[in-house]
């Protein structure tokens, strides 16, 4: 399923998703709808759910988003912890994407955590 990240509360997504892929629109948002938008996808998600992340880190970079810490994940994402992160292979993108040194985070909810 694919759905607006920013219109997540109204969405018709069907059932707790297991896994979560975001490549690269999180970090180009400010912190306050990072944490709603997690919120959101926290309630969505079943117990133990997967996510990934694409984000570069933190930095001006003209027409480019600022990019996102592992520490600005972490405080979105509560509930949830960094289990990984991993270069991403931007091969073939062009030279600017190349430069910012893509990464991936795995975030895995807690099997306990609250929906909501």
């Amino acid at each position: 399923r694919q759905a607006d990240l920013e219109r997540l509360a109204g969405a018709d997504l069907g059932a707790p998703f297991r896994l979560f892929w975001d490549f690269g629109v999180l970090h180009g948002m400010r912190q306050a709808a990072r944490i709603e938008i997690a919120r959101q996808l926290t309630a969505r998600a079943a117990p133990g759910a997967a996510a990934l992340l694409f984000a570069w880190p933190p930095g001006r970079r003209g027409p480019l988003p600022r990019g996102m810490s592992r520490e600005e994940i972490e405080s979105a994402f509560h509930g949830w912890r960094v289990t990984g992160v991993q270069p991403f292979a931007a091969t073939g993108l062009p030279r600017p994407f190349l430069a910012v040194e893509p990464q991936v985070y795995r975030l895995q909810l807690s099997a306990a955590a609250p929906a909501g």
